[in-house]
């Protein structure tokens, strides 16, 4: 089976089975992930592509550096155009122990571009991809929350991960202090093959063994309610009819206007109902 697909039907049993939103699931199977992103794909990337400033980070035990000492400039004729990543710089960060992350892979890496198109049709929300490179030992960020619902899939070496329950109340970003973690939901490690979901809202950190770790992170953007809701009753008031009501100055001190008020939240709430029996 291709990885796409694996993927989906991964997906698939995550929703069936209520993991979707709601906790973590570690998939131990042997997954096909061969050419999705490795060391030679890693080489490719450093040496060939121009990735710009925005889409890389380099990382010392959880700190983020500053661009420029891995950023070169490149030129149009003898005018600077812009910074992109310095493969030689980034290598001997590398050396040094730092960690490297690439944003928005699928911008620039043929087989995440395909999976990531693949799966927002799937899904009907946006999913891109990111990479870590972390060397052995290599301490990552504290424990933290991010802004989407994940997939991780490591694709060469292995990397220890701890998940949190979700808490009442988090901003995504959000650094969690330590003192107030939850239970862990998980606390293993992944090697290469293997997938772990993370639903929206859970702290995690992740920690390299003793040798270089490559994990892509697939980001699925949330479906939040609130915008759902919005986008439905936007979609809803287009109707013309709707258009040509109108209600008169100071409608709510007028009696005559309640009936009319309330027909139209029952339409909207009818379609809302109609909408919901078609998902």
């Amino acid at each position: 089976m291709l990885l796409n697909d694996e993927l989906i039907s991964y997906i698939r049993f995550l929703k069936n089975e209520q993991y979707w939103t709601n906790k973590p699931n570690f998939n131990q199977e042997n997954n096909t992930i061969e050419g999705l992103f490795d060391v030679e794909a890693l080489q490719h990337i450093l040496t060939e592509s121009r990735i710009p400033l925005n889409c890389f980070r380099m990382v010392d035990n959880g700190t983020m550096l500053h661009h420029s000492k891995f950023s070169r400039t490149i030129y149009v004729g003898e005018k600077p155009a812009a910074k992109v990543l310095d493969g030689k710089k980034v290598a001997d960060g590398l050396k040094n122990n730092f960690s490297l992350i690439l944003s928005s892979l699928e911008e620039f890496w043929p087989p995440l571009t395909k999976l990531c198109k693949e799966l927002t049709k799937e899904l009907g929300t946006r999913v891109s991809s990111f990479a870590v490179v972390s060397p052995p030992y290599a301490t990552g960020f504290v424990p933290h929350i991010d802004s989407t619902e994940q997939i991780v899939i490591q694709c060469s070496g292995e990397k220890k991960w701890n998940v949190y329950e979700i808490p009442s109340n988090f901003r995504k970003g959000q650094e969690v202090d330590p003192n107030q973690l939850g239970l862990k939901t998980f606390d293993g490690t992944l090697s290469k093959n293997n997938f772990l979901y993370l639903p929206y809202g859970v702290p995690h950190n992740a920690f390299a063994s003793e040798e270089l770790s490559i994990h892509v992170t697939l980001t699925i953007e949330p479906i939040r309610i609130n915008e759902w809701v919005l986008k439905s009753v936007n979609e809803i008031l287009k109707d013309k009819s709707l258009n040509q009501l109108t209600l008169p100055p100071k409608y709510n001190e007028c009696s005559n206007s309640e009936k009319k008020i309330d027909d139209v939240y029952k339409y909207v709430a009818n379609k809302l109902l109609e909408k919901r029996n078609l998902l």
